[in-house]
């Protein structure tokens, strides 16, 4: 990489003599992104859309979905490598909706289902908190609640 830095810098007047601008027609724009695009609707996302938005928007905008009514921030996902080792679908015997949380004691991820498979969650960030890992979101929210009331939800006004 420095190697490649370097060359370029030296040859720099060469690639700025030899420019030529770019014709209108032929160019192609991005999408302004939007904050509101961080939020997460598991029932219509796969795990790997989610976990690719949660790295192009990690630093820009918040990834967040919501728990009883209140805005939960995703500050940090587990890699889709780590979510795969974990094998979480053979853990969970039930047939779950997206949107359901089960959390890994031995790993220590709170695991998500999506679309399509599973998301895991490391940490999260609670506007009354702060920022607290998956385990103590478990200890202090998931665990007081019956299983079929532990879920996630793409909008504030769904009640679990």
């Amino acid at each position: 990489m420095k190697l490649a830095i370097l060359k370029t810098l030296k040859n720099l007047p060469h690639y700025i003599e030899s420019s030529y601008p770019q014709r209108k027609e032929s160019a192609l724009y991005a999408r302004k992104i939007k904050p509101q695009q961080g939020s997460i609707n598991w029932e219509q996302e796969s795990s790997i859309i989610i976990y690719r938005k949660y790295k192009a928007f990690h630093g820009f905008f918040d990834l967040y979905t919501f728990w009883k009514n209140g805005k939960i921030i995703v500050l940090e996902l587990a890699t889709p490598d780590d979510v795969e080792k974990a094998n979480v679908s053979s853990l969970v015997k039930s047939h779950v909706q997206p949107g359901f949380c089960y959390f890994h004691k031995k790993r220590k991820i709170l695991f998500v289902k999506c679309q399509d498979n599973w998301c895991g969650i490391l940490s999260i960030k609670i506007p009354v908190r702060g920022k607290i890992s998956a385990q103590d979101f478990y200890n202090g929210f998931i665990s007081k609640e019956e299983p079929n009331k532990c879920y996630f939800h793409a909008n504030k006004n769904i009640e679990n």
